[in-house]
């Protein structure tokens, strides 16, 4: 997957297609094998990525580039038969390197590396009414002799479902010890999860609550995978970053209508996040990373609609509001929205799309310190595009695809948009 289109700077300085272009490719294999009511698993992938830093003012931009491999092994049950014990061990783990850019010397230095390696067992039953289960794991990351960064994550968790007349009950808690190597105290996290469903024998209406806890990992290739644009000048501030946790709380319903034809979704909620990243602009095209509380408020609603054999429109939209304590500005869109509409015909394939992506602000920090800050704006812009396949057979398929139809200027991050209005075509080959 590559973007090689032509880009300008915020000056209006041309980049040439070697100082613009974006490429990521993957290599993955899985296989599996049973043994008895059992299946042992494994994965394997190789990601190889490359950045163009086109936005920075440098004469010649420096190129970001990223080594990714992964492996994984699973033995244990599908727990889909839940009358007899289930269980399931996984292990997984990885190696990621960044090779960085000495833009003063102007030359490469030592790349900044990451070792993964981590596990977790799991199991349930059915006893009775009571569906009973528990989860134990351990995550480790670290960049080996570097020394600079490590964090350690043990958990254990337990789970706890069944069935109270209308009322469906799904609920969890785990507890995780979270160790940053360069913060100075461990992290001592409880995390419940609940799912309430009220289930009132009526497919129109579903009503639902529910709780989630999530603690997210902000180690060096988990922030280089959100932004490759990171300014490796702040490296020494990675080191010792907070992860980031986030107590969610929705309410809800679903329920389908028009002799199903009609499916939907509807919900509010409130995300209480504490050490969440805020990106900022160090200089143009580089960028620096924070951690802040935040409150957010949520609500959406989502609908998918089949007319007739062959058609399907389907719909959303999401939208939020922060409170936030951080100087600087979150950079997640404000709202997003989504129409597609799809109709397939014997072997044929044809769809629209409109996306609409919502306001997005970054803070740009000034050149002197006691300059107030900048803000990088990006309106709300529209992405449409059209589509047609063909399948040849089982194993080809033919396409044309039309992206950004309207040439809006889309930013991911501030000063890095996406191509205009343009097309690909290809084959697609099933094995």
């Amino acid at each position: 997957d590559g973007d090689f289109a032509l880009r300008v700077t915020p000056t209006g300085v041309e980049r040439t297609m070697a100082q613009s272009y974006a490429m990521n490719n993957r290599v993955a294999m899985q296989g599996g094998v049973f043994a008895g009511k059992r299946m042992f698993e494994a994965t394997v992938n190789y990601d190889y990525d490359i950045y163009n830093t086109y936005a920075d003012m440098a004469d010649d931009p420096f190129r970001q580039q990223f080594h990714d491999i992964g492996a994984g092994v699973r033995f244990g049950d599908d727990f889909a038969d839940l009358s007899r014990l289930n269980f399931d061990v996984e292990i997984h783990g990885g190696y990621w390197s960044h090779p960085t850019y000495d833009a003063i010397n102007n030359a490469s230095t030592a790349a900044i590396q990451e070792l993964r390696i981590g596990g977790t067992a799991r199991a349930a039953r059915i006893f009775g009414k009571n569906r009973v289960g528990a989860t134990i794991g351990y995550d480790l990351w670290s960049d080996g002799d570097r020394g600079a960064y490590s964090d350690n994550r043990a958990m254990i968790g337990v789970d706890y479902a069944r069935k109270f007349g209308i009322v469906d009950i799904d609920a969890g808690v785990m507890y995780m010890y979270d160790k940053v190597e360069r913060r100075e105290k461990p992290s001592h996290f409880v995390m419940p999860r609940v799912k309430v469903l009220v289930d009132l024998q009526k497919a129109e209406f579903a009503p639902y609550a529910e709780l989630t806890t999530t603690v997210s990992q902000n180690g060096y290739q988990s922030l280089y995978s959100q932004n490759p644009f990171i300014d490796t000048e702040l490296d020494e501030s990675l080191y010792s970053m907070a992860n980031t946790r986030s107590y969610n709380l929705a309410v809800g319903f679903t329920g389908t209508a028009a002799s199903s034809r009609l499916a939907y979704r509807a919900y509010v909620g409130a995300k209480f996040m504490r050490d969440k990243l805020f990106w900022y602009v160090t200089r143009s095209g580089l960028f620096g990373v924070t951690t802040d509380d935040n409150t957010r408020l949520f609500f959406g609603v989502e609908a998918q609609y089949k007319p007739v054999g062959g058609l399907v429109i389907a719909a959303s939209f999401y939208a939020n509001y922060d409170w936030a304590n951080s100087e600087y500005k979150s950079s997640d869109e404000k709202f997003s929205a989504n129409l597609n509409i799809e109709y397939s015909f014997k072997q044929w394939r044809f769809y629209a799309k409109a996306d609409v992506i919502g306001r997005r602000e970054w803070s740009c920090l000034a050149e002197e310190p006691t300059q107030p800050m900048g803000v990088f704006v990006m309106p709300t812009q529209v992405d449409l595009g059209v589509g047609v396949s063909c399948r040849l057979s089982q194993k080809v398929e033919l396409y044309v695809d039309g992206y950004n139809l309207l040439n809006s200027k889309i930013y991911d991050w501030a000063y890095y948009y996406r191509p205009g209005a343009g097309f690909t075509a290809g084959i697609k080959l099933n094995f």
